[in-house]
């Protein structure tokens, strides 16, 4: 759900959005005591205090020391692994074991963008942190957008403890590839092999048993699901409910999900943009000689269209430093052209239409 595999495209789009001026009202926007923004309201602002003392304590001092040696130009990638760090840091606020386990992969030439997903892989099963450095002495030799997993695979395999899932079996009792995927996730944690996992599915009593037993009901009970519910609910989204309500620490019904989905997009986007924020704050900047010719080329003729509906250099210049990218700099000044507003309120109008 949270999954930072397509980690670039949203951060691009927060990177370089600090000019959102209307911040994500967590309190009252909705009276109701029990509505989605009401319960998830503390721990947002955890979050948030989170990354304020991240930055405070310098938490991320071992990362750029070690990686960007201190460097406070960075490329772009380079700073996109640096939020990436900073956001494993403060979502879920490991351990100082498991922050070092993150530090000796990224060490060893994970970038951080990958340790945090391999992190994420990790708290979906029972092993130590040291299965971080087990599954990084694979990344080589595996050709896959998914090596994470393939890596795990292979560490499994190793010692033995792998079982293949019979398909024609259970594709014939009628599970389907969301029934194998959930089953795969479960099994990670060792309470049931897979084939135990499978055939119970294939009983067609719904999922959220098998869940609870597979996971010792760590966080199940904190996903409200009546019968009718779980006999049609997607295994892979009662997993997805599950997650959700672990990292927000919250208690919903499966009907409910949508709602606190949607909530918990806004809160991400926000703790996005506050953690570019906190960098910029402590100094760190994007070196715009790091872009490609052809991104350079682009950058241009989109300043250039932003500058004939108005814009100064000035007026671009703040703007890119306060974290809009050149796409939100060509839209703001449409705003300025068409609704003949100064430069500030047309990236507050913005800003306000993209939350």
């Amino acid at each position: 759900m949270f999954k930072t595999k397509k980690y670039r495209y949203i951060v691009i789009a927060v990177i370089l959005l600090l000019m959102t001026t209307v911040a994500y009202a967590l309190s009252g926007v909705i009276e109701i005591q029990n509505s989605p923004q009401k319960k998830l309201s503390a721990t947002y602002e955890r979050k948030l205090r989170d990354i304020e003392s991240t930055k405070k304590g310098n938490r991320i001092g071992n990362y750029t020391g070690k990686v960007l040696l201190d460097r406070k130009t960075l490329t772009e990638d380079e700073f996109i692994d640096l939020i990436s760090y900073m956001d494993f840091l403060t979502l879920y606020t490991p351990s100082e074991a498991e922050i070092q386990g993150v530090d000796r992969i990224i060490q060893k030439g994970i970038c951080a963008q990958e340790a945090f997903e391999m992190y994420r892989f990790w708290k979906t099963t029972n092993e130590g942190i040291g299965l971080l450095d087990e599954m990084a002495a694979h990344k080589g030799d595996i050709v896959s957008s998914r090596w994470i997993a393939a890596s795990y695979e292979v560490v499994r395999k190793s010692r033995g403890d792998w079982e293949d899932i019979d398909y024609g079996k259970y594709d014939a009792l009628g599970l389907t590839s969301e029934d194998y995927e959930a089953a795969r996730v479960l099994e990670r944690k060792g309470k049931l092999r897979i084939h135990q996992i499978l055939d119970k599915a294939a009983e067609k009593n719904g999922w959220k048993s098998i869940v609870d037993e597979s996971t010792g009901n760590t966080n199940s009970k904190k996903v409200k699901v009546s019968k009718s519910e779980d006999l049609n609910i997607s295994p892979v989204r009662l997993l997805q409910m599950q997650e959700l309500a672990d990292i927000y620490q919250v208690e919903f019904s499966a009907s409910e999900y949508d709602a606190y989905l949607d909530e918990v997009k806004k809160i991400e986007q926000q703790r996005s943009n506050e953690m570019v924020e906190a960098l910029h704050e402590m100094g760190f900047r994007i070196d715009p000689n790091s872009l490609d010719e052809k991104e350079k080329a682009a950058r241009d003729q989109i300043l250039s269209k932003a500058e004939g509906n108005g814009l100064s250099k000035d007026d671009i210049q703040r703007l890119v430093d306060e974290g809009f990218t050149n796409v939100d700099v060509l839209n703001i000044s449409e705003i300025v052209k068409v609704k003949k507003l100064d430069v500030k309120a047309a990236a507050e109008k913005y800003a306000r239409e993209e939350m």
